[in-house]
């Protein structure tokens, strides 16, 4: 079983990759294979409910229904669903944080090429020997950064 492999979004180069090999073969009842059960139903779950309440809750009921993590889940419901809830709320900010990211990134890209066309048009006018003067107000260039382009 491979870490990458409860990864939510696939990527092609995954960061960080855990492969584990489950050697004991009656371990049903064992925390490990429990654990990843539970992760494997979540997997599930949210496919189905995306990362919301009722993904965990459905989650918890289904793990413990089938006997997995039912004594752990049983006593500390309230506080799994707390942790979960932290957790994906966390993941939304992120997603959040980086799509903000993009949209300024791709805005100063613009700003960028819009400013290398400005420039670009200046050193054709120059070479026209067109003024100073009236290069700035074609392009909307400072007389500083033209004076670079000299």
């Amino acid at each position: 079983m491979k870490l990458s492999d409860t990864y939510k979004e696939k990527q092609d180069l995954p960061q960080l990759e855990l492969t584990i090999n489950i050697i004991e073969t009656s371990y049903q009842h064992k925390i490990i294979w429990q654990y990843i059960e539970f992760c494997r139903i979540l997997n599930e779950q949210a496919k189905k409910y995306g990362y919301t309440k009722e993904m965990i809750e459905e989650t918890i009921k289904i793990c413990t229904d089938e006997d997995i993590l039912k004594e752990y889940l049983s006593k500390r419901k309230k506080e799994v669903m707390s942790i979960m809830s932290t957790l994906f709320s966390q993941e939304e900010v992120t997603k959040f944080v980086i799509e903000e990211e993009r949209e300024e990134a791709k805005k100063e890209g613009i700003q960028k090429g819009m400013q290398k066309e400005r420039v670009g048009i200046a050193q054709r006018l120059l070479k026209l020997n067109i003024s100073i003067d009236d290069i700035i107000k074609a392009t909307g260039l400072d007389k500083e950064t033209i004076n670079t382009l000299l």
